[in-house]
């Protein structure tokens, strides 16, 4: 007589659907004695496991031979379908801003995206693909940390975070010399020039370290000249204290020198 034997019954999971460096969960479901998993993805080729997690690279087709005690055959197939994810890329016009000009253009620059989120850590949040933001600064403000998250049509997202750093540096320009011979007025007198302020200090002092000269008005000039009389030819010093719009909570001081030429 001749037993004829079924073969064993075989169940893969259905396909599956993920986007780049995600996992899935396949699984088989039968009457086999033993199964054998067949794939090019090298971390479960070969696994005997009813249930696999899995991460392929690229969309992979995975083959589950299944066997009864006789070894009778059968097999079935589940196929991950891998799809990639955008690339995230932020562009910032300028790179670094200015405290008394706090402007930046955001520009989402990302590819395989088909919407964004912006995230920025002074709670600003946006899904434009381009905007112009103003920072509301404070005396501690020295940089805000922006994130993109960029969502491909397929639902698969990437994000990237960046910072833009504020720049404080502001114009103060000082004459390194006076002429006091000059016919032109401003050559001689010293006076300091700085860029929207609201407070301002200026001292300045002979080579023996004695304050000569002192104002709180930065539109006074210094006429070079010390209790009714003009100061000798030689090297000053002057040191100026002063709050900027952006900043008035804090005092920033500069100091410098210049020659004073009769």
């Amino acid at each position: 007589t001749v037993d004829v034997q079924e073969i064993p019954t075989v169940q893969a999971s259905e396909d599956k659907l993920i986007c780049e460096e995600e996992t899935a969960q396949i699984s088989v479901t039968g009457d086999a004695s033993r199964y054998i998993w067949e794939t090019l993805d090298p971390q479960v080729n070969g696994s005997n496991q009813t249930s696999l997690v899995v991460s392929p690279k690229g969309t992979t087709k995975y083959t589950v031979h299944a066997y009864n005690e006789i070894n009778c055959h059968n097999s079935d197939e589940v196929m991950v379908v891998v799809q990639a994810k955008p690339t995230p890329v932020i562009n910032l016009d300028p790179g670094v801003i200015d405290a008394l000009d706090p402007v930046v253009i955001l520009t989402d620059a990302s590819s395989g995206n088909t919407s964004r989120e912006w995230t920025i850590s002074d709670g600003t949040t946006s899904t434009d693909e381009q905007f112009l933001h103003r920072f509301e600064l404070s005396d501690t403000s020295m940089r805000f940390d922006i994130k993109l998250v960029a969502v491909s049509e397929n639902g698969c997202i990437d994000s990237t975070s960046t910072f833009i750093r504020v720049k404080r540096d502001h114009y103060l320009w000082a004459p390194t010399g006076i002429y006091l011979h000059d016919t032109d007025q401003r050559n001689r007198e010293f006076r300091l020039w700085i860029d929207n302020i609201v407070e301002y200090d200026l001292m300045i002092f002979n080579r023996y370290g004695e304050m000569i000269f002192r104002t709180n008005n930065i539109e006074q000039a210094w006429d070079c000249t010390y209790k009714g009389e003009t100061v000798p030819q030689g090297v000053y010093t002057w040191i100026v204290k002063y709050r900027h719009n952006d900043a008035p909570n804090r005092e920033e001081s500069q100091k410098g020198t210049f020659m004073i030429y009769n």
